[in-house]
């Protein structure tokens, strides 16, 4: 599940990267940004929309990155106790 949910948001994160450098492009060379920015303003609102949307898609990497980060250890976790009940089944433990 995991690796599809990767892939997946994999796939949507490309789709985005590939809108967001249109519309950039949209806003500088076609004269969006001159419709809903001020003449001298256009290259300030495109820096500040830039920089908005490098730290929202950092975010939104990094909590699934730690997403799927923490999963693995909980799979992992999970094995190392499963292997460990049997392993202290059969173990028999000094007596001091």
């Amino acid at each position: 599940m995991n690796n599809v949910f990767a892939k997946l948001f994999g796939f949507i994160l490309n789709i985005v990267h590939i809108l967001f450098v249109l519309f950039m492009f949209l806003w500088f060379f076609q004269g969006i940004g001159q419709q809903y920015a001020f003449t001298g303003d256009v290259i300030l609102s495109g820096v500040i929309i830039f920089i908005v949307y490098i730290v929202t898609m950092g975010f939104l990497t990094t909590i699934v990155s730690i997403r799927e980060n923490l999963a693995e250890m909980n799979e992992k976790l999970s094995k190392l106790e499963r292997s460990s009940s049997f392993e202290s089944k059969e173990r028999i433990e000094p007596k001091l």
